[in-house]
């Protein structure tokens, strides 16, 4: 009852047959062997395989999902995590593009609060040191005693001229004024300074028609009449012109004086000044090297307010006087007129 396989050929040159009898079970029993040992390597390369895809995959999608972390993160309002992924591939340049980013993105947060920091820094420094305060009692002691003297209509020009000095010092309500304006506190200042003087100062206008109706900030240009008093003209009087004109967009205001001047050498350590850090000024200042707010502090404002495309051009030569130019930026989004 035992099933057989039977195999048979006929060999090609002779009438004999060759005849291979084996059971049945036998022969299926390796042929079910190769088909199991068949499906099992198949298997473990299939699983092999699967595993290496996972792995692929996730390495592929872990950078992703880290990016998509750390967006989740600054939506929130942490600007300090990072990224850190790594690799040469696309998605690690888009990690080291966006860590970057992220990098400007902060440096310009930072940058903007010390703006603002610095801002008002020098603006309370400004109001300050406009006018120091025994300028204020010289002032007012000196019209004190020209009125018990004699009551004439000079003595009710300077108290209006200090009415009007004061009053732009003190309001901080409009940060910017016309350039006209500007030039009035500015003549106002000079008639109280040359009070104190005893050959008095004469001063001078060039004022194109479109400057003057420029909106400037308030109380730029009175620190530079005062480093001309102080540092530029001597005792014996002399005169100071101020210059303004629209050139190409840029408003240009220079302030002359026809005065003792300055060095070469002494016009280069001025120009080095207005790129010192305000620790290194302030030490240089109280050695002796600037006056009052002077050119620095306005260089510094003006920057803050129109950016670091405003210049400062110095002119000056010993017993040639100096002048100081500033030319200030007018881009569509700056200029101001009345």
């Amino acid at each position: 009852g035992e099933q057989y396989l039977l195999a048979s050929h006929k060999l090609t040159y002779s009438d004999w047959s060759l005849v291979h009898v084996t059971r049945y079970k036998d022969a299926t029993q390796k042929i079910n062997f190769i088909w199991r040992t068949n499906l099992l390597i198949q298997v473990s390369f299939f699983s092999l395989f699967l595993f290496i895809l996972i792995i692929f995959v996730r390495q592929l999608t872990k950078p992703l999902a880290r990016l998509g972390r750390v967006a989740g993160e600054i939506e929130a309002g942490n600007l300090t995590i990072r990224a850190k992924i790594k690799g040469n591939n696309e998605i690690g340049k888009v990690g080291r593009s966006f860590d970057k980013m992220l990098d400007r993105i902060e440096g310009m947060i930072k940058q903007a609060v010390l703006d603002q920091t610095k801002k008002r820094k020098l603006e309370l420094e400004m109001l300050q040191a406009q006018i120091h305060p025994h300028f204020l009692f010289n002032i007012l002691n000196s019209i004190r005693l020209k009125i018990l003297m004699k009551n004439d209509q000079e003595n009710a020009s300077l108290i209006q001229a200090m009415s009007h000095l004061l009053r732009m010092t003190i309001n901080r309500n409009n940060e910017f004024i016309p350039l006209y304006q500007e030039i009035e506190i500015v003549s106002h200042y000079i008639k109280l300074m040359n009070m104190r003087q005893q050959h008095p100062i004469l001063y001078e206008v060039d004022m194109t028609e479109k400057a003057r109706m420029v909106e400037v900030p308030r109380l730029f240009i009175q620190p530079l009449i005062e480093n001309a008093y102080i540092h530029g003209l001597n005792e014996g009087g002399g005169t100071i012109t101020i210059t303004s004109r629209v050139d190409h967009q840029c408003l240009r205001v220079t302030v002359a004086d026809n005065g003792k001047g300055m060095t070469e050498d002494r016009r280069k350590q001025l120009l080095k000044h207005l790129h010192m850090e305000e620790d290194a000024l302030y030490t240089e200042e109280r050695k002796g090297g600037l006056c009052g707010i002077g050119v620095k502090n306005v260089y510094e404002r003006l920057k803050l307010i129109y950016g670091p495309t405003v210049r400062v051009l110095i002119d000056s030569a010993p017993n040639q006087g100096t002048q100081i130019t500033l030319l200030i930026p007018m881009t569509a989004g700056e200029a101001r007129y009345v």
